[in-house]
């Protein structure tokens, strides 16, 4: 005789409401890391209506959440439309496919975010982070770069940039080409070739 083992009514809603129980952890769980993390994010639903928008995201563009989540894209920032945010935020959700580019924020034209969209299976996801500082302090150096490449023409002197990171590498700036007879397409060389130019006598000590 066989018998068959059934579960009580009781046991059935024990199931469901442990199945609910877990399935909010983990909602509240993922929610808990977007507020904690430092950079800014928001979910975008197929109907480019926001899902998400953590409180970095608050910060970085002043708007609150409650006036964000349920509306589109477009209508809480109308800037975005036939910017390279909405040919990257398109390309993402058409073809599920990861970008990431650095660009001027379209509500703070004063800043400049790194962002990286990818797909979610309802939609995209975008993560940024305002990276200003990092684009002045490149600025900055391209700035010093021009003004020592100005006072080497005005000097007549010669410079030479030596890069060991991935092995010898020497840039040399058109004074130093000049200097030393050698073309414009020679402004860049490596160390077998920075060899080659040394005395014979001397290549084992510079070596």
């Amino acid at each position: 005789m066989t018998e068959t083992i059934r579960a009580g009514d009781g046991d059935a809603e024990s199931l469901e409401r442990a199945s609910e129980a877990s399935s909010r952890a983990a909602e509240w769980s993922v929610d808990a890391i977007l507020e904690e993390i430092g950079e800014g994010f928001f979910a975008l639903g197929r109907d480019w209506r926001f899902t998400a928008f953590n409180r970095a995201a608050e910060e970085i563009f002043g708007l609150t959440r409650g006036a964000v989540v349920g509306r589109t894209l477009w209508e809480v920032s109308p800037g975005v439309v036939g910017t390279e945010f909405e040919r990257r935020y398109r390309l993402v959700m058409a073809e599920r496919v990861r970008q990431a580019f650095e660009i001027h924020s379209v509500r703070r034209p004063d800043r400049y975010h790194e962002v990286r969209a990818f797909p979610l299976a309802d939609g995209i996801g975008v993560a940024f982070r305002d990276v200003t500082d990092r684009q002045g302090m490149s600025r900055a150096l391209r700035n010093r770069e021009q003004e020592l490449a100005r006072v080497q023409e005005i000097g007549g002197v010669g410079g030479v940039e030596v890069d060991l990171r991935l092995g010898f590498r020497s840039r040399r700036s058109p004074e130093y080409l000049l200097l030393h007879g050698l073309p414009p397409d020679e402004a860049d060389e490596r160390g077998e070739q920075w060899l080659q130019r040394i005395h014979p006598d001397d290549r084992a000590r510079a070596s």
